[in-house]
């Protein structure tokens, strides 16, 4: 596939789902987005202190309605955590202690919406010219005043009042087969 032509692949699946057709390309498409950020928390129960967890989420695209996601915080280190799960664009998915929604937005951006307990986390990839750039966001939800999380280390509950994306940056990679 030429590289400019991601948006086209995007449009025309976009297209096929905004009228409500799971359509299946004649020729089988895949298409990566690599999404890297720092997680910013600023934990204030059980203790004071900031963390700084790099995160990845790459999602795969594949006959034009399954997605393949793989989540990796820690990249790299000893202590790596990984999830994996595949579902449909449009529909929510149970990952652990989240729900998690992949949707367009308009032709060429696509959302992937993240819901816990108490908050939301909102990472918006448009896409033109064969590039993406993703915008990530955190909101509490109605009612909550902290996000409550989970450690890594060692599965606690933590509390956490101040949640950001630093750096973020998307990348993709695209295939096409015949």
């Amino acid at each position: 596939m030429a590289r400019g032509s991601a948006f086209k692949v995007w449009t025309a699946i976009a297209i096929a789902l905004g009228a409500g057709i799971a359509a299946v390309p004649a020729r089988s498409e895949h298409l990566q987005a690599d999404v890297t950020f720092i997680e910013v928390q600023n934990e204030i129960r059980p203790r004071r202190i900031v963390w700084r967890q790099p995160r990845q989420i790459t999602m795969s695209l594949s006959h034009g309605h399954v997605v393949n996601e793989r989540q990796v915080r820690r990249a790299g280190r000893p202590d790596e955590h990984t999830k994996r799960f595949e579902s449909v664009l449009g529909a929510e998915t149970q990952v652990r202690r989240s729900r998690v929604t992949w949707r367009f937005l308009r032709n060429d951006t696509l959302v992937r919406i993240a819901e816990t307990s108490s908050y939301r986390m909102t990472a918006t990839l448009t896409f033109r010219s064969g590039t993406c750039s993703v915008d990530i966001r955190y909101a509490l939800k109605p009612g909550h005043s902290y996000f409550a999380m989970s450690r890594l280390d060692s599965g606690k509950p933590m509390v956490v009042d101040h949640l950001t994306a630093e750096t973020a940056s998307c990348s993709i990679k695209e295939d096409m087969t015949s």
